[in-house]
């Protein structure tokens, strides 16, 4: 599906990646502080589902506002003016 909507294996593997390294860093501060305090197993699991829906979700929503712009008729010739008022 990111293949489709991004139209390039690179940038649809981008997403992904920023995904992957976001649930690596939860789950090194989870393990910081699971040796303070007992944790569920279920956190894990947790932090696994929650970093790849957002990655996803995230990588869906932004282009999709992105064309939202420009079909609106708003100006592209700036990039940047785009960029802040798809983020925005």
């Amino acid at each position: 599906m990111l293949v489709v909507v991004f139209g390039a294996l690179l940038a649809a593997s981008l997403p992904l990646l920023l995904a992957i390294v976001s649930i690596a860093v939860a789950l090194g501060l989870t393990a910081l502080v699971a040796a303070q305090w007992e944790l569920s197993l279920f956190v894990t699991n947790m932090l696994i589902a929650m970093g790849l829906a957002l990655g996803i979700d995230y990588a869906l929503w932004s282009p999709r506002s992105q064309s939202a712009a420009i079909s609106a008729n708003r100006s592209v010739a700036k990039p940047p003016k785009a960029v802040h008022r798809s983020v925005a």
